[in-house]
């Protein structure tokens, strides 16, 4: 492809070559937020605040390779939670939220701020303990962008990088 939309810190450095990774040229273009996914009953969404530490007793249904930052991982590690209580092993947003509605534990995801929650669901912005997430728009240096790329890259802009959600 011509352009990529992309968490550059975790994709680039570790799948391009040298050659590659001077040739591309990354433009910010939106933020993601973590969110804790849980079922609309039980305590945790309940509860006013909720601290990293408070998720160990309840199952992840994310795979461990699921967040676009290592940062979820490090912070979760720190507290211990998700040391071997896995239920399921999901990997994409879908998935993650489908096994949550489904009663199978809880997830942590990445989602623009500006989006809904899904009406069976509980989620609530993890922003105060896990860094957010700037996506970027990676082009190839000098590489012609054809209308509709560039509409896209336009829409993507205007509609994800929406304020935050009140």
């Amino acid at each position: 492809p011509v352009f990529l939309i992309s968490t550059l810190a975790m994709h680039t450095q570790n799948l391009l070559t040298e050659e590659q990774q001077r040739t591309l040229v990354a433009e910010p273009s939106y933020w993601v937020e973590a969110r804790l996914i849980t079922p609309k009953g039980p305590p945790l969404a309940r509860r006013r605040t909720v601290h990293p530490r408070d998720l160990r007793p309840y199952p992840l249904v994310n795979s461990p390779y699921a967040y676009p930052s290592s940062n979820i991982r490090v912070v979760l590690d720190q507290h211990q939670v998700g040391l071997a209580n896995y239920f399921v092993r999901a990997d994409y947003t879908a998935s993650i939220r489908r096994f949550v509605e489904l009663g199978c534990g809880i997830g942590l995801i990445y989602a623009v701020p500006s989006m809904t929650t899904p009406s069976k669901l509980h989620e609530r912005s993890m922003s105060r303990y896990f860094n957010d997430v700037l996506i970027h728009v990676l082009r190839r240096q000098g590489s012609f962008q054809t209308a509709p790329a560039e509409s896209f890259i336009q829409f993507v802009r205007q509609e994800l990088g929406k304020p935050r959600r009140t």
